[in-house]
């Protein structure tokens, strides 16, 4: 145990730390969304849908709807978007990731204070059956289900998820180089446990007996964070699996069902130059022998044939 801590110290614990501290800012932005009076847990799940209201979102239908704000972040890909959505997402009947109503919640909600979640969600029942009759909503249309700040707002929380997706996955890359699994992980936040409790999985007292008061690696609020980031499971505590799904997010397995992107998203507010380089770019076939290599010529004959022109 000795041996493993030791290689922990430096590495592990460091992930761990940094999982708390994107949890603590992820919950700032969620509560700084649900502060906005006119934003609805239902009518944001419906903006990002798109047209038609389908019932569940995919990884490129948030991808689009990323695209279509004016506050976007400038460095988007659908494999960050992908990382990002996929742990809330439910398989469908047809073999696609569908991001449920419920996993948009857990997304949007704030997960700290159960106060501001509650009000949030009475919101949506306050509105009545009559606010979403008349759904209208484009993309390009010039006023949709939110208000400006709200989707900035939103579009801030996605953005800032995706980003501690990219930060967190170079720590996943260090532990891996380590040779630091799951396994092992597990056996060092459950080596507080005593032997009458439950084996299965690592309780949050347990863990903040640990972390906090026996190796004081984490403050109890960084603890607390860490929990409800890694506790997904819905036993009560941290189990293996959650480990493993810490650790290897399931985005590695992400295959873009309908990769013709510029055929599907013509309908968007995009530039002509724009739109036409989509289309292009979709055309693009992979290469079935290595390019030829690119003779250069000398520098003199070169001059030689700008003097001659």
């Amino acid at each position: 145990m000795d041996n493993i801590l030791s290689r922990l110290e430096q590495n592990f614990f460091h992930f761990v730390r940094e999982v708390a501290d994107c949890e603590l800012l992820c919950e700032r932005l969620r509560r700084s969304l649900c502060e906005m009076s006119d934003f609805t847990p239902h009518k944001a799940f419906l903006a990002v849908q798109g047209t038609p209201p389908k019932g569940y979102a995919t990884v490129r239908d948030v991808y689009r709807w990323l695209l279509d704000q004016p506050h976007q972040s400038p460095r988007l890909f659908l494999e960050d978007v992908a990382a990002f959505v996929l742990p809330f997402c439910a398989r469908g009947d047809d073999g696609r990731e569908e991001l449920r109503y419920e996993g948009f919640m857990r997304i949007v909600n704030p997960r700290e204070n159960a106060a501001v979640k509650s009000v949030a969600i009475c919101r949506s029942g306050l509105a009545g059956p009559h606010s979403f009759a008349s759904y209208t909503y484009r993309r390009d249309a010039p006023k949709g289900l939110l208000s400006q700040e709200t989707n900035y707002r939103m579009c801030r929380l996605f953005s800032f998820e995706m980003e501690s997706g990219r930060q967190l996955q170079i720590h996943r890359r260090l532990l891996e180089e380590h040779g630091i699994t799951a396994v092992e992980a597990f056996r060092v936040l459950s080596s507080v446990k005593v032997a009458p409790s439950n084996v299965a999985y690592v309780a949050k007292s347990e863990l903040r007996v640990l972390l906090v008061h026996r190796l004081r690696e984490l403050t109890a609020k960084q603890c607390d964070a860490f929990c409800r980031r890694a506790m997904v499971s819905g036993t009560g505590g941290l189990t293996f699996q959650d480990m493993e799904k810490l650790l290897h997010p399931p985005c590695e397995s992400y295959i873009d069902m309908d990769p013709e992107v510029a055929r599907q998203e013509s309908g968007r507010n995009l530039p002509p130059h724009l739109v036409s380089f989509l289309e292009q770019e979709a055309l693009i076939k992979p290469l079935k022998k290595p390019p030829p290599t690119l003779r250069l010529l000398p520098l003199t004959s070169q001059v030689q044939k700008a003097q001659l022109c």
